[in-house]
C-alpha cells in the first residue's frame, strides 16, 4: 500500500521533512546531515522519514523536482501577450528564486556539496512549446539519473 499523496497530512509531513533537510543542509551541509537529524529537526520519527523517503537522496529529489516543477508551472503560463508586454522567462525565473532563496542559496553554496549540485543537472535550456510562446525547461529525474521531458 502506497502514500496517498493527495492526503493533507502526507504532503505536511513530505513538506516537514523537506523544510528540514534545506535548513541542515545550511547550517551544516548535505554530507553532514543524517536521516536522525532531519527527523529530529522535522518532529518526526525516523520511521515516518522511511515511510515517505528510501533515504536522503529520494528526499533531495523530492525538493529539487518540486522546484523545479514549481518553475516550470510558471514559465509555461507566460501568454504570447505576456512576452509582448514585457514579461520574460527570465523575469519569471528571477521571481521563482526570490521565492525560493532558501532552496536556490543551497544550489549556489558550497553547503549542498557535490550530491546537490549532481542531483540538480537539469538543463536549463529554452524550449518553445506549440504556438503559444510558452517556455519550458528539460527536467532531471534525480532518482533514476537520466532526462525526462
Amino acid at each position: 500500500m502506497g502514500i496517498n499523496l493527495s492526503d493533507p497530512r502526507v504532503r505536511k509531513t513530505r513538506r516537514s521533512l523537506q523544510e528540514a533537510l534545506t535548513r541542515l543542509i545550511l547550517k551544516q551541509g548535505h554530507d553532514s546531515s543524517s536521516i536522525q537529524d532531519i527527523a529530529t529537526e522535522s518532529d518526526t520519527a525516523r520511521i515516518t522519514f522511511y515511510r515517505h523517503y528510501r533515504d536522503k537522496k529520494e528526499l533531495l529529489a523530492d525538493c529539487l523536482n518540486g522546484l523545479y516543477d514549481d518553475l516550470t508551472l510558471k514559465t509555461e503560463a507566460i501568454s504570447r501577450q505576456a512576452i509582448e508586454q514585457g514579461q520574460t522567462p527570465i523575469s519569471v525565473l528571477y521571481a521563482h528564486i526570490e521565492q525560493q532563496e532558501t532552496l536556490y542559496r543551497i544550489l549556489f553554496s558550497s553547503r549542498g556539496t557535490q550530491t546537490v549540485m549532481g542531483a540538480f543537472h537539469f538543463s536549463a535550456k529554452y524550449a518553445r512549446h506549440g504556438t503559444g510562446g510558452n517556455v519550458g525547461f528539460q527536467r532531471a529525474d534525480i532518482r533514476r539519473g537520466d532526462n525526462v521531458s
